[in-house]
């Protein structure tokens, strides 16, 4: 008897050690919010928002709509799965919610469960109708009647269409959808995931949607993929990546993107274009953490730009009320040849030419003027040539004899006499 209960304890034991390491390694470890951080960055930027922390903008035209643009709906065991066409797709269309926002557009926050799509469904006569849930949205809300989401928010499709993979080509006009909505019920069909605690909605009925389209569709079994990617999907199945997330992992560091852009360097959705998310003259941080960009500061000029600002006004009022000996003036800092001024030549002193025109008793004659010759070889560049310019005829008057006295007396000679003379009479000899 004690020989065979220690077979018996040892065979427990040994079956205990084999189970325990299988239950462990049959859980998948999961991924942390740095996953998406950094899947997701060359696709888009991320920007920590005041509202919803770090959010992320696909770098997608303003055309993009989410669950609209880029994908279509495919029957799996978890009930209608989005399948998107973006390499990204894996992570927004199945984790976290959508909202837009009148400057950046349609924002995604990260969230830690996984379903087949996050959105609220609408049946109405001849058409299916789905929305983007927000954040903070839950399927239970979205059951209730006095549930809202704005009409341009909506995407209706008739029904017959409702499983085509060129999905965004039978969309119909947002103008009809007020109408739509306001005709239509809630689809409740819901599914719990027990292995994750998770509960969503699976969408149309499959027996419906059959009858509808005339097609035979069957819902294709999900196998996981072990790295992110692009959802694929297989005549008898469909691969994607669906790990379980947690927000905080205590073995890492906080999940943090690696770049962080603020509000100022996205473009507004109006102006937005594929490949011009972030401003081009922004200047993005590198590195880990909270690391925001700031617009660039304005740089303040050198000193000597100002100084020479200065003396640009300050010369050029001097420069008006005299003038420079040397010709140049100082502009911003550098110096500038300008052509100098010459005065006109002088004939005579004024007071001489005068007093011996008024001496002359023969007024129809000119008396010689006695004039300077100048040497060619210095005469100034640019000096205009003036011409002795005659006395007023009405400034001619007889001055007294004493002065005409005074005036031979200060000359030497006599007008008369200088007549005669075929030379002019030197002064000063």
């Amino acid at each position: 008897m004690k020989t065979l209960a220690k077979i018996a304890m040892i065979v427990l034991m040994s079956t205990g050690a084999w189970m325990l390491p299988q239950k462990a390694s049959a859980q998948y470890p999961g991924i942390t919010f740095q996953v998406f951080y950094d899947q997701l960055s060359p696709y888009g930027a991320w920007v920590d928002d005041s509202n919803y922390g770090f959010i992320w903008i696909p770098d997608e035209s303003a055309g993009f709509y989410p669950y609209g643009t880029g994908g279509h709906w495919v029957l799996t065991v978890y009930g209608w799965t989005w399948v998107s066409d973006y390499p990204w797709g894996w992570a927004p269309f199945h984790y976290g919610r959508w909202n837009f926002d009148p400057y950046y557009g349609w924002i995604w926050i990260p969230g830690n469960e996984w379903g087949p799509a996050w959105v609220t469904w609408r049946r109405c006569n001849g058409y299916y109708g789905w929305a983007p849930l927000g954040p903070g949205m839950t399927i239970q809300m979205s059951f209730n009647a006095g549930f809202y989401l704005r009409d341009d928010r909506w995407m209706f499709v008739r029904d017959r269409d409702f499983d085509r993979a060129d999905l965004d080509r039978y969309f119909v006009g947002r103008r009809e959808n007020h109408e739509l909505i306001r005709n239509a019920r809630i689809i409740k069909n819901t599914r719990i995931d027990k292995s994750r605690n998770i509960a969503y909605v699976t969408g149309p009925d499959a027996r419906e949607v059959r009858t509808v389209t005339g097609r035979a569709i069957k819902p294709l079994p999900v196998n996981e993929n072990n790295k992110p990617g692009r959802t694929i999907v297989g005549k008898d199945q469909v691969q994607i990546f669906r790990p379980p997330v947690s927000k905080v992992d205590i073995r890492v560091k906080k999940p943090l993107p690696g770049k962080v852009v603020t509000r100022d360097n996205i473009m507004p959705i109006a102006e937005r274009t594929k490949g011009n998310l972030v401003k081009t003259n922004s200047d993005i941080k590198q590195g880990t953490g909270k690391e925001q960009i700031t617009p660039a500061k304005k740089t303040v000029p050198p000193k000597y730009q100002r100084t020479d600002k200065i003396n640009q006004d300050n010369n050029s009022k001097v420069n008006q009320g005299s003038s420079s000996s040397s010709g140049q003036t100082r502009n911003s800092g550098t110096v500038n040849d300008q052509k100098s001024q010459v005065p006109p030549r002088k004939v005579n002193p004024p007071s001489e030419s005068r007093k011996v025109e008024q001496s002359n008793p023969n007024r129809n004659q000119q008396p010689p003027v006695e004039t300077r010759k100048q040497d060619p070889s210095k005469r100034q560049i640019g000096a205009p040539d003036h011409k002795p310019q005659p006395v007023q005829q009405q400034q001619r008057t007889n001055p007294p004899k004493g002065k005409v006295t005074e005036s031979k007396k200060n000359t030497g000679t006599s007008p008369a006499k200088n007549e005669k003379n075929e030379t002019p009479i030197r002064r000063g000899n």
